[in-house]
């Protein structure tokens, strides 16, 4: 069955070195609305449940609407947060009334643990990259992993220097137990956008 892993989405990517990666999507407790087109969204508690909503969201999250039986889903990025009931999103939409909602948590950071995506049951194990927006002269991409001994050091796999748009992928050869994707601006500086997924396929036989 393949496996894929959002690590970076519509990524504006900063100066230092990041390792970043998407958890499990969640349910928002309640509805979350607008009112009419606008970045402001609100979440209306269930009646009696006492939950706040917005607890859980975390800056840089995204939030998952689907707004009609189709399927057709809206997705905005998490740009502040005000209280456990109000929030901004990159971008306006209109929530009129009140609609479900999906949490897509974002963690990122610099330490050694962060990132890290584990591998070791998994076979052709791949990380691909879309980089649609360079605002930066140049940008850094890093593949590393490691193995799951607590001595085990990240070892890198690929630093690829980046000087203008494009869509690679890079397979992961190793019988790894963990691998990250890091990114970084190294020369100037402005608004970038780049998507990273991992993708592999369960090493299960049938």
């Amino acid at each position: 069955m393949p496996f894929t892993r959002t690590l970076f989405y519509d990524y504006d990517i900063p100066a230092d070195l990041t390792y970043g990666r998407f958890l499990d999507q969640t349910n928002i407790r309640g509805f979350i609305q607008t009112s009419g087109s606008s970045v402001t969204t609100t979440a209306v508690e269930p009646s009696g449940d006492g939950a706040t909503p917005f607890d859980q969201v975390a800056v840089d999250d995204w939030l998952l609407v689907e707004t009609d039986t189709s399927g057709t889903q809206l997705r905005r990025r998490v740009a502040t947060k005000a209280s456990s009931t109000s929030i901004t999103v990159n971008s306006a939409w209109d929530l009129s009334g009140g609609k479900a909602a999906k949490l897509l948590p974002f963690r990122s950071g610099t330490a050694a643990t962060d990132g890290r995506v584990f591998v070791g049951t998994l076979k052709n194990v791949t990380v691909s990259w879309n980089l649609t927006t360079l605002g930066a002269t140049d940008v850094r991409l890093v593949v590393e992993a490691k193995m799951s001994d607590p001595d085990a050091v990240w070892t890198t796999l690929l630093d690829r220097t980046m000087s203008a748009t494009e869509s690679d992928s890079f397979s992961v050869t190793e019988p790894w137990s963990f691998v990250r994707v890091g990114v970084e601006e190294t020369t100037g500086s402005g608004t970038d956008s780049i998507d990273v997924y991992l993708t592999a396929d369960d090493n299960v036989s049938v």
